[in-house]
């Protein structure tokens, strides 16, 4: 019997690459990188952090200047972009330099906030 249809080789499919042999924070950061609100998130997150390090070079004022001839200025007002509080101190130079507080202080923070303190901890121990 003669054949009608040519034998044709076709080539094997590539397989999909597979997330074998990457780690935890590879996969992850591959999900995160796939998700925009997450990533508009974590950029958000970087120019906070930015903001907090940079603090003392874009900051306009000084954090302890006091103007008492500017005192209750409003917002938008050019040289005070978001006003002033009732000793005159620049309202965006507080923002910039509060959002970069030290770990430490928001622990405390937390701790009081909680309930939770060293002290309690060292009496919880020694009850034991």
């Amino acid at each position: 019997m003669a054949r009608n249809a040519a034998t044709v080789a076709v080539p094997a499919a590539p397989h999909p690459k597979s997330d074998i042999g990457e780690g935890y924070w590879q996969i992850a950061w591959k999900r995160l990188r796939k998700h925009r609100m997450a990533m508009a998130g974590l950029f958000v997150i970087f120019l906070l952090v930015l903001m907090a390090v940079l603090a003392p070079w874009i900051a306009p004022y000084r954090f302890e200047e006091i103007d008492l001839l500017n005192r209750f200025v409003q917002p938008f007002v050019p040289g005070h972009v978001l006003g002033t509080d009732d000793l005159g101190h620049d309202v965006l130079t507080r923002l910039i330099y509060a959002s970069g507080l030290p770990p430490r202080s928001l622990r405390s923070r937390w701790g009081r906030s909680s309930g939770w303190s060293p002290a309690s901890t060292a009496a919880s121990w020694t009850m034991c």
